[in-house]
Order: structure tokens, then sequence, then C-alpha cells
């Protein structure tokens, strides 16, 4: 049966529906077939029309498997949140199954609310002889479930558990209910469910007289690290994009022990691959680095325990369950006493919420963080702003914080120091209201 099924980020306190990314399916997906595959690899995968056509292709994508068939069983009568249902799952179609004689069988569906639907076909299923069947659904509504059983002694495999309404993201009502604001920009690089789009680089920015916040704030995040850094420091870059990080570890820490940059893009990790050559043409070799091309969320290759690990302005490009994942990793990947510098968008408010950048495919709370490190097995010591909020969100939290003296100094720099520059230092002081963060964690010793 089911073995611990994660939940998304809890939403049992709203009303609303919950609404899936395609990033979210692929993830779960994933999940499913590295659950199936453990249970042994089956012959056919049946999905239930319509919502388990798309889930199941997709698993069968995954194991490799290119018997798939359909069947159309259903209670709902409609599509929309709340749809009425019937007494009894309705079946059309059996014939379409086939012969199952014999065979090991998966039965897929998009989500399990009652249980009655999966329920019914299974039974259907092993009335036609085969070796075995078993189920799997990407979601169980608990809102829903009518058994008295815990859904993952009923359910073979279970990628999440939820309390709301579904919203799929080929269902027709996500395009009427949901605004585009909401979802990753069609066209935006992506390696499955990952966008591999890469911030600016600021080198090239300020080569070209180009002063950005999000630029120097990218600057200011690597700096922090870089100036903590030990001598003799074993230093991971989670998700090393372009490898920005090098040329000031090179220059202000020459003497950690060894870099090794994780990224899913074997396009990041050449453009890793050239900066670190142009960075040795100027400072040498001071210290070893290796570049790993690998899913930061599937299991890691043999690595040392590092001192640092650095995953900057990256988590939002993963689904949130895989995001989750990665930390685990991370967290796992340091030794006592070991640091994490993490920086991401912060977001307002319960999923499902608009994108700041339509490049990201999930922006985290500020809570949701707090709870995926610390479920990482470390402890967040601090916690900075990096990308302001408007001038008076700005002036609001220091008056808060520091008093009104805060406030006059804060108007006083802003009529005086460029806009780019000030964004960047005066977020610091204001972590409840800026728009980016960094969170400075611990692996206790």
């Amino acid at each position: 049966m089911a073995t611990s099924p994660t939940p998304p980020p809890s939403n049992a306190d709203r009303p609303g529906p919950l609404y899936l990314t395609w990033g979210d399916i692929g993830a779960a997906t994933q999940d499913l077939s590295e659950q199936v595959t453990v249970g042994g690899m089956p012959q056919v995968v049946v999905g239930i029309v319509r919502g388990g056509m798309i889930p199941a292709v997709w698993l069968a994508h995954r194991l490799e498997i290119r018997d798939v068939r359909t069947v159309e069983v259903t209670r709902t009568t409609g599509d929309g949140i709340n749809a009425a249902k019937t007494r009894l799952p309705t079946t059309r179609n059996p014939a379409s199954l086939g012969d199952l004689t014999g065979l090991d069988v998966l039965l897929v569906d998009d989500i399990a609310g009652s249980g009655a639907t999966l329920a019914h076909t299974a039974d259907l299923l092993r009335d036609l002889g085969p070796a075995r069947v078993r189920t799997a659904v990407l979601t169980v509504n608990r809102a829903n479930w009518a058994q008295e059983a815990d859904p993952a002694r009923v359910i073979d495999y279970i990628a999440s558990l939820n309390d709301t309404w579904i919203v799929f993201p080929w269902e027709d009502s996500m395009s009427a209910e949901l605004d585009e604001q909401y979802r990753t920009r069609p066209g935006t690089p992506m390696i499955g469910p990952y966008s591999t789009n890469q911030m600016d680089d600021f080198y090239t920015a300020l080569g070209r007289g180009e002063a950005k916040p999000s630029g120097l704030m990218n600057l200011m995040q690597h700096l922090i690290a870089t100036e903590r850094c030990e001598d003799g420091a074993n230093v991971l870059d989670v998700c090393c994009g372009r490898g920005l990080a090098l040329p000031l570890l090179h220059r202000y820490a020459p003497k950690i022990g060894r870099y090794v940059g994780l990224d899913i893009s074997p396009d990041n990790l050449a453009e890793a691959h050239m900066r670190l050559t142009a960075v040795r043409q100027e400072y040498g070799s001071p210290f070893p680095v290796d570049f790993v091309e690998c899913d930061v969320s599937d299991p890691w290759p043999q690595l040392p325990p590092f001192d640092v690990a650095l995953y900057t302005s990256a988590l939002e490009h993963l689904p949130s369950e895989l995001g989750v994942k990665s930390l685990a990793a991370t967290g796992a990947a340091l030794a006592p006493g070991g640091v994490l510098y993490l920086s991401t968008p912060q977001a307002f408010g319960p999923p499902p919420r608009p994108l700041q950048y339509r490049v990201h495919v999930y922006e985290w709370s500020r809570e949701e963080v707090v709870r995926a490190v610390e479920a990482a097995g470390l402890v967040v010591d601090d916690v900075m702003g990096l990308l302001p909020p408007e001038p008076d969100g700005v002036a609001a939290e220091l008056a808060e914080r520091y008093g009104t003296g805060a406030v006059d100094w804060y108007r006083d720099l802003a009529a005086r120091v460029p806009k780019a520059l000030l964004d960047t230092v005066s977020s610091v002081a204001v972590p409840d209201r800026a728009t980016e963060l960094l969170f400075v964690c611990r692996r206790p010793a």
C-alpha cells in the first residue's frame, strides 16, 4: 500500500480550490513512478477516462510501458467545483480494456475523492483475470474520503494528500478562474517541470554600466556568503547555473577547500565551465572545482560533507514538492555546523498565488520555507531582505523595528543615494515586507 504520501503546503484552512500546475503534475508522476518501481514493473497501464488519462500516459512514459488502455468510469455529473455525483459509479465501454488475463495491471486516476470510482474500477479489472491490479492516484481529497480505512491502506500509490477541491492544469475551469499571472510564462526554458531560466549576469550588466536592483541583490547575496567562508571550507553550490559565485570565491575566499556545483541543465553548466576558465586566467587555480549534472530533487551522487551550501535564487524554479526534496538533500549534504545560504522570492497569502516573475514555477511564503528547512534538519539563524517593497513599506517596517529616527535616516538616504544601491542595502532591515529573502540556516553540530 501507499507509503508516506506527502501533502503540499497545508490547505485545510482555506475553502477555495487548489490549482495544480504542470510542474506539480510532473513531480507527482515522478513520485508515483518511483513508488511503483519498488513494487515491481507492471505490464499494462490503465487510465480512467477522463482525468486519469494524462497521468496514465505520463506514468507509462516514465516506466517505459507501451501498453496503455482506458476505461470510462465516473461519478461526477459535471466539471465544475463541487459538481454533483451519482449514487454509484457508471461504467461505459468496458470492452476497451481488452484481454487482461494473467497481466500485471496498474490502474491510474487523477484524484480519489470518496474512493468509490477507483474501487469500482479495480473490481472491474479483477473480474477480467489479471495476475495483479495495483492502483495509483495523483492526489486524495481527504475532505470527501468516505471509507473507514486510511487512503494509504486502500490505494497502493498516492503522490499527495489534500483537503480541498483540486483543479488540474488540463481542466477548462483553470483557464477561467486562474489568471495567467499565476502560471509560468509559455516559452520559459524548461527541463521537465523545472524552469532553467537564469538570473541576469550581474558581472556583464555592471560591465556595460547597468546597475539593476536585482543584479546588485544577486551580487550582495553572493558576497555575504563568500565573505563568511572559512579557510578550508568545502562549498556546495546547489543549482549553480552559470557559476556566478566563482569569481567572488576566487577573489575573496581563495583558501576554501573545494567547490562543487550542481545543476540539471547542461547548457548552464557549459556557461559555468566557461566562466571558470576566464576566472582562472585571472586568479589561477587556488581550489579544486567540480560540476555535476543532476536533478537536485533526486538522490545525489556520493559527495563529501560540505561546510557551506549556496542555494541562491533557484528554489522558485522547482515545483514545491521537488523543492522540499532538494532542501532535504541539501540539509543531508551539510556537515554538522554547516551553513546554508538560501534565497528565494517572498510570497504572501495562501496558494494559489500570482508569480512575481513568470519565469518561476512556485514562489514560497516565508512560513513554507521555514517548515521545509526545519524538516531538512536545519535551524534558521537569520533572515535578511534582499529586494524591498515600495518605499512606504520600507519606512513602515523601519518604524516598527527601529523607531521614527530610522525612517528619517532612510528618507535622507533616498534623497542622496542611487535607488539601486539603496534598495539592496535597505532590504536587509525589512525582511517582513521584502520581496526576496536570504535565509541563513545551520545544521546543528
